[in-house]
């Protein structure tokens, strides 16, 4: 089948919790994978990507006031 369109950010999360594989954002999608994954899938799930930013910037926050720095998934002292 042809590309319908690209995977979504929750799309790819959503692939992830079910699976654990990860799928790149804006992956070629066929329309039957698409209307398959919103009527099996997603209602599985609920993906808040608000909320996970907000998370994000509060350890980048706590990070910038300890002198610490998220570098290739680990956190150095450059202190």
């Amino acid at each position: 089948m042809a590309a319908d369109r690209g995977a979504s950010p929750s799309f790819c999360k959503e692939v992830w919790l079910q699976t654990g594989q990860i799928l790149p954002v804006g992956s070629a999608l066929c329309k039957k994978c698409c209307t398959g994954h919103k009527k099996e899938v997603a209602p599985l799930y609920e993906v808040n990507h608000n909320e996970e930013l907000g998370i994000i910037g509060q350890i980048a926050d706590q990070l910038r006031g300890s002198g610490e720095t998220l570098a290739a998934g680990c956190i150095k002292n450059i202190g």
